[in-house]
């Protein structure tokens, strides 16, 4: 993983186990770090499916 991946990563962690935002919210939330430049695929598609996945298994 490079460090894009990982910033991207990090960020939707918080922002889903923190309760506060909406499958939606971090969705838009993701483009905005996307305009800066990474990769569409990284944050929307790898990412946010599994971190939701595992919140909502405990």
């Amino acid at each position: 993983m490079n460090e894009d991946e990982e910033c991207i990563l990090e960020a939707i962690k918080k922002w889903i186990w923190s309760g506060f935002y909406t499958e939606s919210n971090v969705k838009e939330m993701i483009y905005d770090i996307l305009e800066e430049g990474c990769n569409e695929t990284i944050g929307s598609r790898m990412f946010l499916p599994e971190i939701i996945w595992q919140k909502r298994s405990i």
